[in-house]
């Protein structure tokens, strides 16, 4: 059972579900567990709530048929999706409702999962120590982290932290060297398609699934305009239709409405007091953009392109007749066909990185505000 097991999941990720499974059999009968389910669930469930599952699982099946099609996705990367809908797609929901305040919050995003770091923590993760070392790193690696946010948070433990980062980087030490010699001994493991692909799946994913994430953003923060909107019941719906007009799908408007209820909504009783106050308060956002800003559009626009273009060439290069083995001296046929593909997956993605980096870069250009 447990090889099984060992062959679908990594240690670390048994280990995680072993304790998750403990944790969800000590709390899930205790009373304030059950008090906490009562007044949630019903929220949890409720229209809103239910019509916005059926749209992300709609749009995100949609996603994954559409990486069938390319033959992207397989049954082997199930798994892995899975993970990345409940621990990844899930919180950040939960975080874009409370942090999504400007435009800034998507770019960092991005930012965030398509960073240097993403391949080196893929890297330490692809290797995991012996399963029982596991179930002991786990709540260890949880325990310790809770208090370095205690310890960091607090200025009078300033020696505490720093015997804390000596102990980290010990412990980040042992962990390079263990990953480093299962990458001497097991290249093959690492540069395969599938692992390939599983590295890319996580960046691939977020990108198409931002629309979904911007959605939930702009709903939130209209709802938050919305419910500031006082007057007549027959003038407030002529209002929030005004407010949608003014700041449409432009996230940066109605976060600036959002920011600024005291010009707009909470001084309109009327529409066409909702209308002159949206007017009065465009000429407020009508500030140029200056020269710095516009240099910083250029350079960004230029990466972009640049980086379209590399990774055009490189699907180009990968799939035509020229062999890949006359400049790397490959003697494999299976070889030079599985470095193709490894190579074509990661030029696709980037031309999607660079697409999206490009669409952004001359939305940034264009902008007035």
């Amino acid at each position: 059972m447990l090889d099984k097991l060992q062959n679908i999941f990594s240690n670390r990720e048994i280990a995680i579900g072993i304790w998750l499974i403990l944790f969800i059999v000590i709390f899930a009968f205790s009373k304030h567990t059950i008090i906490f389910l009562k007044s949630v669930i019903p929220i949890l469930f409720s229209r809103k709530f239910i019509i916005f599952y059926a749209l992300f699982l709609s749009y995100f099946c949609l996603v994954i048929y559409l990486l069938c099609k390319c033959k992207f996705w397989s049954l082997d990367l199930l798994k892995d999706t899975i993970f990345w809908v409940f621990f990844v797609e899930l919180p950040l929901f939960v975080k874009t409702i409370d942090e999504a305040k400007n435009n800034y919050f998507f770019v960092k995003l991005i930012k965030d999962n398509i960073t240097i770091f993403v391949i080196i923590e893929f890297v330490l993760n692809f290797w995991s120590f012996n399963l029982i070392v596991e179930i002991i790193m786990v709540p260890l690696m949880v325990i310790l982290g809770g208090f370095y946010a205690l310890i960091s948070s607090k200025t009078n433990h300033k020696i505490l932290k720093k015997f804390y980062d000596r102990f980290l980087l010990f412990f980040g030490i042992i962990a390079f060297f263990n990953v480093l010699f299962h990458i001497f001994n097991n290249l093959n493991e690492l540069l395969n398609l599938t692992s390939v692909k599983e590295f890319l799946l996580p960046v691939i994913l977020i990108l198409f699934n931002l629309p979904i994430v911007y959605g939930l953003a702009l709903y939130n923060i209209y709802e938050q305009v919305f419910i500031t909107v006082r007057g007549d019941m027959s003038e407030i719906s002529k209002m929030k239709l005004s407010i949608m007009r003014f700041s449409g799908i432009n996230f940066s408007r109605i976060a600036i409405i959002r920011s600024n209820l005291n010009y707009v909504t909470l001084i309109s009783k009327t529409n066409d007091d909702m209308k002159i106050n949206l007017k009065k308060f465009e000429g407020r956002l009508s500030v140029q953009v200056g020269e710095n800003y516009m240099r910083r559009a250029n350079f960004y626009v230029f990466w972009s392109l640049l980086g379209l273009l590399i990774s055009i060439i490189g699907i180009v290069w990968c799939n035509t007749n020229i062999l890949i083995n006359n400049y790397m001296s490959l003697k494999s046929t299976e070889t030079v066909t599985r470095v193709r593909e490894i190579v074509t997956y990661m030029c696709a993605t980037g031309v999607v990185i660079s697409v999206f980096s490009l669409i952004y870069s001359v939305g940034m250009k264009k902008a007035k505000n």
